[in-house]
């Protein structure tokens, strides 16, 4: 059951056709699962929350670590969640109705025990839902999201794309990122914006372990 305080009935339902009509849609925090995992055994994290998880494919990525998916979309996750030590939430707030954005983000404080991993997107989005809106109703630049984020969390880590990363793909520089293997190995593509955060007044001064 989704509560009304963060989607609203009309639009929960234009998620659960786009859903319904589109069988790679939601499946793309697959490619986080590496990420995830680091984080919870650097931490010593116990339960992951996916936060607007579509299919579900980072569960399926991570068989061996406690994943748990909520998304309004899907009648089975909709049930509002516990807390967990790390909380996901990968390429869902654009997607978030304005008016209950203050909300949803007021809900991730509540969802975050330990860590929280953010990804946003800062552009339109290719699907339109059935009512013909873009899919991403809430587009806003990185530092933006930084703001709204920041007033909630305490920022461990941000990194928004840059070019030389796409040139940045041979053998020795792919080495690289897998031996350092930790959150600075999360490279986003172009607009989209990564964050790393804590609940207010736990994070750790100095850089990320490695630098």
């Amino acid at each position: 059951m989704s509560d009304d305080k963060l989607i609203s009935e009309d639009y929960r339902k234009q998620y659960e056709a786009v859903h319904q009509s589109n069988a790679r849609y939601g499946k793309g925090a697959h490619r986080w699962a590496g990420i995830v995992r680091h984080l919870v055994r650097e931490h010593g994290l116990r339960d992951v929350l996916d936060y607007g998880c579509g299919k579900q494919a980072l569960k399926a990525s991570l068989p061996e670590l406690d994943v748990r998916g909520y998304d309004p979309a899907f009648s089975e996750l909709a049930h509002r969640p516990e807390p967990a030590d790390l909380l996901f939430c990968c390429d869902v707030l654009e997607h978030i109705e304005p008016e209950f954005l203050g909300s949803v983000l007021d809900e991730l404080v509540r969802l975050t025990r330990s860590h929280g991993f953010i990804l946003v997107s800062t552009r339109l989005a290719n699907q339109i839902l059935p009512d013909g809106r873009n899919a991403h109703v809430n587009v806003m630049s990185g530092p933006a999201w930084a703001r709204l984020i920041a007033e909630r969390f305490d920022l461990v880590y941000m990194i928004d794309y840059q070019d030389e990363m796409r040139r940045k793909r041979d053998l020795k520089s792919r080495l690289v990122r897998w031996a350092v293997g930790d959150i600075r190995g999360a490279v986003p593509k172009p607009h989209e914006v990564i964050f790393l955060v804590r609940p207010k007044g736990t994070v750790r001064t100095g850089p990320p372990r490695g630098e």
